[in-house]
């Protein structure tokens, strides 16, 4: 592994990808790839379901194809080659069908600034996101010097999402307060996870097809007014600030316990 090059590896692993039979194992295949590897497997398959029956069959068709499997947890695990391999198959195909799965191509969809209508899918982690570019390097000056480039550069960036490079009126958060005019750009997304990530304005233009909603974090004490969750499948906000859920709206599966 450590002689062949990762593109030729990915060649061999897409045979296997290549061979699936239709169109629906592929869809499958890239949507576990970009947002479900990890999940227990039976809330992936609820979620799957709520837009094309057969998800557990298609799942053990992929397993057979040694593309995924069921670890002892009872959750979708996927090798880091194969996952590299689909997710770089979900790059190629994203005029037509996008999925965002990397967090820096997952803020510039947020900020308003990129065209989101094909978009099926996006996940962001405020968390990981400061994790990353937070994360201690071993102390050598050449890795000091590149380590405070890529701080200045972050905070740079991220000042860019403050409303003239200052915190929004009444934020206690570090991370910046996002504008929700960037959901009119994403009328038809299914699945979409925003954890730890604030929002200020209007959520009448909330994507209204979203079979998963994966909020970890929620600040408020309930949920906005205007969410639409008609057809909403999953909907998971551990870890939030939820104090009273919704009045009259759908009831989906709820994950998690909201703590105060």
């Amino acid at each position: 592994m450590e002689v062949i090059p990762n593109f030729e590896v990915q060649k061999v692993l897409r045979i296997s990808y290549d061979f699936l039979d239709g169109d629906y194992p592929k869809i499958l295949f890239l949507d576990i790839t970009c947002f479900f590897n990890g999940m227990d497997v039976d809330d992936a398959v609820r979620i799957l379901d709520g837009l094309d029956k057969g998800a557990r069959f298609g799942i053990d068709n992929l397993i057979d194809r040694c593309l995924v499997e069921i670890n002892n947890d009872q959750r979708l695990w996927m090798h880091q080659l194969v996952i590299d391999m689909g997710r770089e198959i979900a790059r190629q195909e994203s005029p037509k069908c996008q999925r965002i799965w990397h967090q820096g191509d997952a803020f510039t969809v947020l900020k308003g600034t990129t065209d989101a209508e094909k978009l099926r899918g996006l996940t962001i982690d405020m968390h990981a996101l400061m994790e990353y570019h937070y994360a201690e390097v071993v102390c050598t000056d050449s890795m000091v010097c590149r380590k405070r480039r890529r701080l200045n550069f972050f905070q740079q960036w991220l000042s860019d999402f403050f409303d003239g490079g200052k915190l929004q009126t009444g934020q206690t958060s570090l991370f910046p307060i996002l504008n929700t005019d960037a959901f009119r750009k994403m009328p038809d997304v299914k699945f979409l996870q925003l954890n730890y990530t604030n929002f200020h304005g209007s959520f009448e233009h909330f994507p209204k097809n979203l079979i998963w909603l994966c909020w970890h974090g929620l600040s408020w004490s309930s949920i906005p007014n205007h969410v639409c969750l008609e057809k909403l499948v999953v909907l998971d906000l551990s870890r939030s600030c939820l104090v009273d859920a919704w009045k009259g709206k759908p009831n989906p599966r709820l994950l998690g316990s909201p703590s105060p």
